[in-house]
Protein backbone atom coordinates (compact mmCIF):
# COMPACT_ATOMS: atom_id res chain seq x y z
CA UNK A 1 0.00 0.00 0.00
CA UNK A 2 3.26 2.73 0.85
CA UNK A 3 4.38 1.65 -2.72
CA UNK A 4 1.25 2.55 -4.06
CA UNK A 5 0.86 5.82 -2.63
CA UNK A 6 4.83 6.72 -3.52
CA UNK A 7 3.52 5.70 -7.31
CA UNK A 8 0.06 7.68 -7.64
CA UNK A 9 0.09 9.75 -4.30
CA UNK A 10 -1.70 9.80 -0.91
CA UNK A 11 -3.19 12.16 1.18
CA UNK A 12 -5.57 12.64 4.58
CA UNK A 13 -8.18 14.43 1.90
CA UNK A 14 -8.22 11.68 -0.03
CA UNK A 15 -11.78 10.09 -0.19
CA UNK A 16 -11.92 6.85 -1.94
CA UNK A 17 -15.17 5.20 -2.84
CA UNK A 18 -15.14 1.31 -2.32
CA UNK A 19 -17.80 -0.34 -4.28
CA UNK A 20 -15.48 -3.40 -5.20
CA UNK A 21 -16.32 -6.61 -2.51
CA UNK A 22 -14.74 -6.53 0.95
CA UNK A 23 -13.50 -10.76 0.29
CA UNK A 24 -11.23 -9.09 -2.53
CA UNK A 25 -7.98 -7.94 -2.69
CA UNK A 26 -9.68 -5.15 -4.79
CA UNK A 27 -11.84 -3.80 -1.57
CA UNK A 28 -9.74 -4.93 1.29
CA UNK A 29 -6.68 -3.22 -0.09
CA UNK A 30 -8.81 0.43 -0.25
CA UNK A 31 -9.32 -0.09 3.34
CA UNK A 32 -5.99 -0.67 4.16
CA UNK A 33 -5.15 2.79 2.39
CA UNK A 34 -7.39 4.73 4.14
CA UNK A 35 -6.52 3.81 6.90
CA UNK A 36 -2.94 4.07 6.32
CA UNK A 37 -3.30 8.00 4.87
CA UNK A 38 -6.14 7.97 7.57
CA UNK A 39 -8.14 9.26 4.76
CA UNK A 40 -12.16 8.59 4.05
CA UNK A 41 -13.59 5.49 2.66
CA UNK A 42 -16.91 5.34 1.40
CA UNK A 43 -18.61 1.93 1.17
CA UNK A 44 -21.04 0.77 -0.76
CA UNK A 45 -22.60 -2.61 -0.09
CA UNK A 46 -21.95 -3.67 -3.83
CA UNK A 47 -21.72 -2.17 -6.90
CA UNK A 48 -24.22 -0.34 -8.74
CA UNK A 49 -23.97 1.97 -11.10
CA UNK A 50 -26.30 4.87 -10.83
CA UNK A 51 -25.33 4.54 -6.74
CA UNK A 52 -21.62 5.14 -7.92
CA UNK A 53 -22.24 7.74 -10.11
CA UNK A 54 -24.31 9.64 -7.52
CA UNK A 55 -21.97 9.65 -5.35
CA UNK A 56 -19.35 10.63 -7.44
CA UNK A 57 -21.78 14.22 -8.07
CA UNK A 58 -22.35 14.87 -4.67
CA UNK A 59 -19.98 12.96 -2.03
CA UNK A 60 -16.66 14.85 -3.24
CA UNK A 61 -14.99 11.10 -4.36
CA UNK A 62 -11.35 11.56 -5.15
CA UNK A 63 -10.37 8.32 -6.10
CA UNK A 64 -12.14 4.92 -6.97
CA UNK A 65 -11.41 1.53 -7.84
CA UNK A 66 -13.21 -0.53 -10.39
CA UNK A 67 -12.39 -3.25 -13.33
CA UNK A 68 -13.07 -2.61 -16.71
CA UNK A 69 -16.71 -4.01 -16.97
CA UNK A 70 -17.69 -1.62 -14.06
CA UNK A 71 -15.61 1.43 -15.71
CA UNK A 72 -18.12 0.46 -18.86
CA UNK A 73 -21.42 0.35 -16.83
CA UNK A 74 -20.85 3.41 -15.13
CA UNK A 75 -19.80 5.36 -18.49
CA UNK A 76 -22.82 3.98 -19.91
CA UNK A 77 -25.33 4.97 -16.94
CA UNK A 78 -23.50 8.74 -16.85
CA UNK A 79 -23.92 9.46 -20.76
CA UNK A 80 -21.77 12.24 -22.17
CA UNK A 81 -21.85 14.29 -18.47
CA UNK A 82 -17.74 13.77 -18.02
CA UNK A 83 -15.86 12.65 -14.53
CA UNK A 84 -16.82 14.86 -11.56
CA UNK A 85 -13.95 17.77 -11.43
CA UNK A 86 -12.96 16.35 -7.52
CA UNK A 87 -12.04 12.72 -9.22
CA UNK A 88 -8.61 12.73 -9.03
CA UNK A 89 -8.18 8.90 -10.19
CA UNK A 90 -9.80 5.81 -11.20
CA UNK A 91 -7.88 2.64 -10.76
CA UNK A 92 -9.15 0.16 -13.41
CA UNK A 93 -7.61 -3.47 -12.71
CA UNK A 94 -8.78 -6.81 -12.83
CA UNK A 95 -7.51 -8.37 -15.94
CA UNK A 96 -6.29 -6.53 -19.72
CA UNK A 97 -8.46 -3.29 -19.98
CA UNK A 98 -9.39 -2.73 -23.59
CA UNK A 99 -8.08 0.40 -24.79
CA UNK A 100 -10.77 2.07 -26.50
CA UNK A 101 -12.55 1.90 -23.23
CA UNK A 102 -10.03 3.57 -21.67
CA UNK A 103 -9.50 6.39 -24.45
CA UNK A 104 -13.08 7.07 -24.02
CA UNK A 105 -12.63 7.41 -19.97
CA UNK A 106 -10.15 9.49 -20.46
CA UNK A 107 -11.77 11.74 -22.97
CA UNK A 108 -14.94 12.13 -20.60
CA UNK A 109 -12.30 13.65 -17.96
CA UNK A 110 -11.66 10.75 -16.15
CA UNK A 111 -8.05 10.06 -15.03
CA UNK A 112 -7.60 6.46 -15.73
CA UNK A 113 -5.01 4.69 -14.26
CA UNK A 114 -4.98 0.97 -15.58
CA UNK A 115 -3.22 -1.35 -12.68
CA UNK A 116 -2.46 -4.97 -12.24
CA UNK A 117 -2.16 -6.67 -9.26
CA UNK A 118 -3.11 -10.41 -7.25
CA UNK A 119 -4.46 -11.57 -4.35
CA UNK A 120 -1.01 -13.10 -3.63
CA UNK A 121 1.06 -9.49 -3.83
CA UNK A 122 -1.38 -7.91 -1.69
CA UNK A 123 -3.00 -6.29 -4.60
CA UNK A 124 -1.67 -3.79 -7.01
CA UNK A 125 2.46 -4.79 -8.29
CA UNK A 126 2.18 -2.46 -11.33
CA UNK A 127 0.48 0.85 -12.48
CA UNK A 128 0.09 3.72 -15.39
CA UNK A 129 0.26 7.01 -13.40
CA UNK A 130 -3.41 9.11 -14.52
CA UNK A 131 -1.72 11.26 -17.03
CA UNK A 132 0.80 8.80 -18.80
CA UNK A 133 0.66 7.65 -22.40
CA UNK A 134 -2.10 5.04 -22.36
CA UNK A 135 0.64 3.30 -25.20
CA UNK A 136 2.75 2.80 -22.64
CA UNK A 137 3.40 -0.36 -20.48
CA UNK A 138 2.72 -0.48 -16.69
CA UNK A 139 5.56 0.90 -14.29
CA UNK A 140 6.16 -1.42 -11.10
CA UNK A 141 5.75 -0.30 -7.44
CA UNK A 142 8.58 0.98 -6.00
CA UNK A 143 10.78 -2.22 -4.14
CA UNK A 144 8.80 -4.62 -6.81
CA UNK A 145 10.79 -6.28 -9.55
CA UNK A 146 8.98 -8.23 -12.57
CA UNK A 147 10.50 -10.15 -15.05
CA UNK A 148 9.57 -12.49 -18.24
CA UNK A 149 10.54 -16.41 -17.88
CA UNK A 150 9.77 -19.20 -19.93
CA UNK A 151 8.37 -22.71 -18.93
CA UNK A 152 11.71 -23.78 -17.19
CA UNK A 153 11.79 -20.24 -15.22
CA UNK A 154 14.77 -18.60 -17.46
CA UNK A 155 14.49 -14.57 -17.75
CA UNK A 156 13.48 -14.02 -21.31
CA UNK A 157 14.90 -10.81 -22.94
CA UNK A 158 12.91 -7.81 -23.22
CA UNK A 159 10.08 -8.12 -25.72
CA UNK A 160 9.19 -11.33 -25.47
CA UNK A 161 6.48 -13.03 -24.31
CA UNK A 162 5.73 -15.48 -21.26
CA UNK A 163 5.29 -15.72 -17.65
CA UNK A 164 5.10 -12.97 -15.21
CA UNK A 165 7.16 -13.45 -12.19
CA UNK A 166 7.22 -10.81 -9.47
CA UNK A 167 9.06 -10.18 -6.85
CA UNK A 168 8.66 -7.98 -3.75
CA UNK A 169 8.27 -7.55 0.29
CA UNK A 170 4.39 -8.12 0.05
CA UNK A 171 3.91 -11.61 -1.53
CA UNK A 172 1.97 -13.94 0.75
CA UNK A 173 3.86 -16.66 2.64
CA UNK A 174 1.91 -18.96 0.82
CA UNK A 175 -1.85 -21.30 0.27
CA UNK A 176 -3.76 -21.45 3.67
CA UNK A 177 -3.12 -25.21 4.19
CA UNK A 178 -1.97 -25.70 0.29
CA UNK A 179 1.66 -26.57 0.29
CA UNK A 180 1.79 -28.08 -3.31
CA UNK A 181 0.10 -24.93 -4.37
CA UNK A 182 2.06 -22.91 -2.51
CA UNK A 183 5.10 -24.30 -3.52
CA UNK A 184 4.35 -24.11 -7.26
CA UNK A 185 3.59 -20.42 -7.32
CA UNK A 186 6.19 -19.23 -4.47
CA UNK A 187 9.81 -20.42 -5.83
CA UNK A 188 13.15 -18.89 -4.80
CA UNK A 189 11.48 -15.85 -3.39
CA UNK A 190 9.25 -14.91 -6.37
CA UNK A 191 5.71 -15.30 -7.47
CA UNK A 192 5.07 -17.56 -10.29
CA UNK A 193 2.03 -15.29 -11.49
CA UNK A 194 0.72 -18.05 -14.41
CA UNK A 195 -0.05 -14.27 -16.34
CA UNK A 196 0.97 -13.95 -19.70
CA UNK A 197 2.88 -10.75 -20.40
CA UNK A 198 6.23 -8.75 -21.77
CA UNK A 199 8.47 -6.34 -20.23
CA UNK A 200 10.26 -3.52 -22.45
CA UNK A 201 13.76 -2.27 -22.32
CA UNK A 202 12.31 0.43 -19.80
CA UNK A 203 11.28 -1.98 -17.28
CA UNK A 204 7.62 -1.72 -18.45
CA UNK A 205 4.60 -4.62 -18.34
CA UNK A 206 2.08 -5.00 -20.74
CA UNK A 207 0.13 -7.72 -19.43
CA UNK A 208 -1.92 -10.18 -22.19
CA UNK A 209 -4.31 -12.42 -20.37
CA UNK A 210 -3.73 -15.56 -18.03
CA UNK A 211 -1.99 -18.97 -19.39
CA UNK A 212 -4.99 -20.51 -18.25
CA UNK A 213 -6.90 -18.74 -20.68
CA UNK A 214 -4.44 -18.90 -23.71
CA UNK A 215 -5.38 -20.53 -26.74
CA UNK A 216 -3.03 -22.28 -28.56
CA UNK A 217 -4.43 -22.08 -32.01
CA UNK A 218 -2.09 -24.52 -35.04
CA UNK A 219 0.38 -23.66 -33.23
CA UNK A 220 0.37 -20.29 -32.70
CA UNK A 221 -1.17 -18.24 -29.36
CA UNK A 222 -4.58 -16.48 -29.03
CA UNK A 223 -4.48 -14.15 -26.22
CA UNK A 224 -9.10 -13.74 -25.59
CA UNK A 225 -8.38 -10.39 -24.09
CA UNK A 226 -7.22 -9.14 -27.56
CA UNK A 227 -10.28 -10.35 -29.33
CA UNK A 228 -12.21 -9.22 -26.72
CA UNK A 229 -11.07 -5.58 -27.27
CA UNK A 230 -11.75 -5.70 -31.10
CA UNK A 231 -15.02 -7.04 -30.55
CA UNK A 232 -15.55 -3.97 -27.84
CA UNK A 233 -14.43 -2.13 -30.09
CA UNK A 234 -17.49 -2.34 -32.36
CA UNK A 235 -20.55 0.45 -31.33
CA UNK A 236 -23.45 -2.29 -31.14
CA UNK A 237 -21.29 -4.16 -28.86
CA UNK A 238 -21.74 -3.81 -25.13
CA UNK A 239 -19.91 -6.79 -23.60
CA UNK A 240 -17.81 -9.53 -25.31
CA UNK A 241 -16.33 -13.24 -23.81
CA UNK A 242 -13.82 -15.47 -26.04
CA UNK A 243 -12.82 -18.72 -25.16
CA UNK A 244 -11.04 -21.65 -26.83
CA UNK A 245 -12.97 -24.54 -27.86
CA UNK A 246 -11.23 -28.19 -29.34
CA UNK A 247 -10.76 -28.43 -32.92
CA UNK A 248 -9.40 -31.37 -34.51
CA UNK A 249 -7.30 -29.80 -37.30
CA UNK A 250 -6.25 -26.95 -35.45
CA UNK A 251 -6.01 -27.90 -31.61
CA UNK A 252 -8.49 -25.65 -30.61
CA UNK A 253 -10.10 -22.21 -32.30
CA UNK A 254 -11.70 -18.82 -30.54
CA UNK A 255 -15.22 -18.78 -30.25
CA UNK A 256 -17.27 -15.50 -28.85
CA UNK A 257 -20.13 -14.42 -26.61
CA UNK A 258 -21.47 -11.44 -27.59
CA UNK A 259 -24.24 -8.80 -25.65
CA UNK A 260 -25.68 -6.91 -28.33
CA UNK A 261 -27.36 -6.22 -31.65
CA UNK A 262 -24.43 -6.69 -34.16
CA UNK A 263 -25.19 -9.63 -36.40
CA UNK A 264 -22.55 -12.46 -36.90
CA UNK A 265 -22.00 -11.58 -39.98
CA UNK A 266 -20.95 -7.49 -39.23
CA UNK A 267 -19.09 -9.05 -36.24
CA UNK A 268 -16.75 -11.75 -38.86
CA UNK A 269 -16.43 -8.83 -41.18
CA UNK A 270 -15.19 -6.01 -37.87
CA UNK A 271 -13.20 -9.07 -36.94
CA UNK A 272 -11.28 -9.71 -40.24
CA UNK A 273 -10.68 -6.31 -40.55
CA UNK A 274 -8.76 -6.02 -37.08
CA UNK A 275 -7.09 -9.47 -36.17
CA UNK A 276 -4.80 -11.76 -37.96
CA UNK A 277 -6.85 -14.43 -39.49
CA UNK A 278 -6.41 -17.03 -36.96
CA UNK A 279 -7.40 -15.04 -34.18
CA UNK A 280 -10.79 -14.51 -36.13
CA UNK A 281 -13.47 -16.38 -34.00
CA UNK A 282 -14.93 -19.33 -35.77
CA UNK A 283 -18.50 -18.78 -33.99
CA UNK A 284 -20.37 -15.98 -32.59
CA UNK A 285 -23.30 -16.29 -30.37
CA UNK A 286 -25.49 -13.91 -28.69
CA UNK A 287 -26.23 -13.72 -24.81
CA UNK A 288 -28.21 -12.16 -22.66
CA UNK A 289 -25.42 -11.50 -19.95
CA UNK A 290 -22.01 -13.23 -19.48
CA UNK A 291 -21.25 -14.84 -16.47
CA UNK A 292 -18.77 -12.66 -14.21
CA UNK A 293 -17.76 -12.91 -10.48
CA UNK A 294 -19.08 -10.63 -7.87
CA UNK A 295 -16.41 -8.26 -8.30
CA UNK A 296 -16.72 -8.14 -12.26
CA UNK A 297 -14.49 -10.36 -13.71
CA UNK A 298 -15.01 -12.67 -16.71
CA UNK A 299 -15.49 -16.03 -16.30
CA UNK A 300 -14.27 -17.26 -19.43
CA UNK A 301 -14.47 -20.97 -17.68
CA UNK A 302 -18.15 -20.33 -18.03
CA UNK A 303 -19.19 -19.53 -21.44
CA UNK A 304 -21.03 -21.67 -23.35
CA UNK A 305 -22.07 -23.50 -20.14
CA UNK A 306 -25.75 -22.41 -20.25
Amino acid sequence: MRAAAKLLGASSADRWLVCMPLFHVGGIAILLRTALAQSTAIVHPRFQPEAVSHSLDVEGVTHVSLVANMLERLIAIRGDRPAPPALQLALVGGGPTPAPLLEHARALGYRVAPTYGLTEACSQVASLPPAADLAQGLTPLPGVEIDIVDGDSRALAPGSEGEIRVRSGSLMDGYWQRPVESGKTLRNGALYTGDIGRVDEAGKLTVLDRRSDLIISGGENVYPAEIEAALLAHPDIQDAGVAGREDERFGARPHAWYVGTASKTELLNHCRGRLAQYKVPVAFERVAALPRSPSGKLLRSRLGAD
